[in-house]
């Protein structure tokens, strides 16, 4: 062990100051970075079961919300502002034994035919470049989970394509002329901005499309609202940054610190907040 020896009647700041020396050399040697002075609270542990950081009440109404809509078959629609974690609630949302099949709704803006040929499938030579039969998105979600992200992004006309698609529960491949519908079932959940609601008054979204997509409804505050998960996502964060270094090599965000950071309106909220203790500790 350290030894170090103490002379009695050396004045007193000086006796002081190499007690504190000591202790803060046993400490920086022993400690394990970023524990002592934190503690995950057992609401914290609960979430953390289901993949979500955070130590906040409306998180926990939040996790409470997920275990009853997990195994229910209505659709749940997931709103938020960018960055607000909407996908790992998504991921929460899916009952065991079951697949996530993601859906990036920003893809289809360009092109109206693009949702049908991935979402759809197609057969071969249904179009230019068509060269074999394709599944499809829809065939790998049937029986699992269908996640739509960013549902917002959606034209009118795709949206009016899968306000179809849902209606009905069936589909035919792009270029499939015979007959055939495919009869299809999936649990669906969609992540949106909040915008959409406003996005509804300007006809720019459809309200059936809206009511068929939330018939449940999680809406994840931004993290200004909730300053109190800030601290055990900046130490998961942490955590990540460390994982697979020497323990020389930890880096740890100070107390201090995470209190400034709290303060911090976060527009980009945890993906925001991630790259900035990031940049931190590099």
């Amino acid at each position: 062990g350290m030894r170090s020896f103490l002379f009695k009647d050396r004045p007193i700041d000086e006796m002081r100051a190499r007690i504190l020396d000591s202790i803060s050399l046993y400490l920086s040697k022993n400690r394990v970075i970023g524990r002592d002075d934190y503690a995950p609270t057992k609401r914290e542990a609960e979430m953390r079961l289901m993949g979500l950081v955070a130590r906040s009440s409306v998180m926990h109404d939040i996790c409470v919300n997920i275990q009853k809509y997990k195994e229910s078959p209505y659709p749940v629609l997931i709103v938020g502002e960018t960055g607000t974690g909407k996908e790992l609630i998504a991921r929460a949302l899916v009952p065991a034994k079951k697949n996530l099949i993601v859906v990036n709704c920003p893809r289809f803006v360009q092109s109206e035919n693009l949702l049908e040929s991935e979402l759809f499938g197609y057969v071969k030579g249904a179009f230019t470049g068509a060269s074999s039969d394709s599944p499809g998105l829809l065939s790998q979600a049937h029986g699992h989970v269908l996640f739509l992200d960013e549902l917002h992004q959606l034209s009118v006309a795709s949206q009016a394509k899968l306000l179809r698609l849902l209606q009905e529960m069936r589909y035919r491949r792009v270029g499939d002329n015979g007959r055939r519908e495919i009869p299809i079932n999936f649990k669906l959940v969609a992540a949106t901005k909040p915008e959409i609601f406003q996005m509804i008054e300007d006809g720019r979204f459809l309200e059936d499309l809206l009511h068929r997509v939330g018939q449940l409804q999680i809406h994840v505050p931004p993290l200004r609202e909730r300053a109190e998960d800030i601290e055990p996502l900046v130490r998961m964060i942490q955590d990540e940054f460390n994982s697979g270094k020497p323990i020389e090599k930890h880096k740890q965000v100070r107390a201090s610190t995470v209190g400034e950071l709290a303060k911090h309106p976060w527009t980009g909220n945890v993906r925001q907040l991630q790259s900035a203790v990031r940049q931190m500790l590099t």
